[in-house]
């Protein structure tokens, strides 16, 4: 009896094991099932000293990894999605390496090559500087969603995080108030339209979230100059589509004119914390 119960929480726990990382990561519960497979062929090449939950891990990891460098990009060009430079741009870099490692930096090749282009841009006009990207899309397949966003699934989005001054007031190259670059708010004032408290008095109590689940790092300044600057080259290029920022963020940074920088409505989650573009 214990056996069969044992056989049956393995098996559960394989099933969500593998729903999980095909939900965050796209190609994750396909590499665990295939990596369980070659673990089983090279059993008996184990080393001795290795457990065998080590020993898989190791295997599920190497193949991982061997997917996301050599196997996925090519695949989803035929697709027609592209990955954005991790370590090979100056002007255009990711907050986290952990969101290529998930594939979530995949979008569509016009997109790349606008933000390459607001990338050289903005080092002309701020030398030393580079666009932070945030979440962008998975690498296959129109429709799968990139949780917890609502629209990032057809790899024409792609989340900007805001530039920031250090204490001594001097540009911080990728660094933002939060790990992930999400979550530290620029508040409206008491004389500015205050959404977040209108949705949640609508009962969108999802709006908050990302506020309260992240938390700001205070010691850090925003750096209006480079952010405004940025938004005003996208919502000026004709590639661009829409980009979804918090109104009285729009209004106080000069960016009044510009009918691209949209209100994003209640359904989703608060815009002043970082920039949603897409094309």
């Amino acid at each position: 009896m214990p056996t069969i119960l044992s056989t049956i929480l393995k098996t559960i726990g394989l099933i969500l094991a593998v729903l999980v990382l095909t939900v965050f990561t796209q190609i994750g519960g396909f590499v665990l099932l295939l990596s369980l497979m070659v673990a089983h062929l090279l059993r008996h090449r184990k080393p001795q000293r290795w457990p065998k939950w080590a020993f898989k891990t190791f295997i599920f990891l190497g193949t991982y990894l061997l997917f996301n460098i050599a196997i996925v990009p090519p695949l989803a060009r035929l697709t027609g999605r592209v990955p954005l430079p991790v370590f090979s741009s100056e002007t255009l870099v990711p907050k986290q390496l952990g969101y290529c490692l998930m594939n979530r930096h995949y979008v569509e090749p016009e997109l790349k090559a606008l933000l390459e282009d607001a990338g050289k841009h903005l080092s002309t006009q701020f030398p030393g500087t580079a666009i932070t990207y945030l979440d962008a899309n998975l690498p296959f397949w129109d429709g799968f969603p990139l949780l917890p966003h609502l629209s990032h699934n057809d790899g024409e989005k792609v989340d900007l995080a805001f530039f920031y001054q250090d204490e001594a007031g001097a540009y911080a190259r990728n660094h933002t108030r939060t790990w992930l670059g999400y979550g530290s708010i620029e508040a409206p004032t008491s004389r500015e339209k205050n959404w977040t408290e209108i949705c949640l008095s609508r009962g969108y109590w999802q709006y908050n979230f990302i506020e309260t689940f992240t938390g700001p790092d205070e010691d850090m300044a925003l750096d209006r100059d480079r952010t405004a600057s940025l938004i005003r080259y996208l919502a000026r290029s004709p590639k661009t589509g829409k980009i979804l920022l918090e109104p009285h963020l729009k209004y106080r940074w000069g960016l009044g004119g510009f009918n691209k920088i949209r209100f994003h409505g209640c359904h989703a989650v608060r815009h002043d914390d970082h920039i949603h573009l897409q094309l």
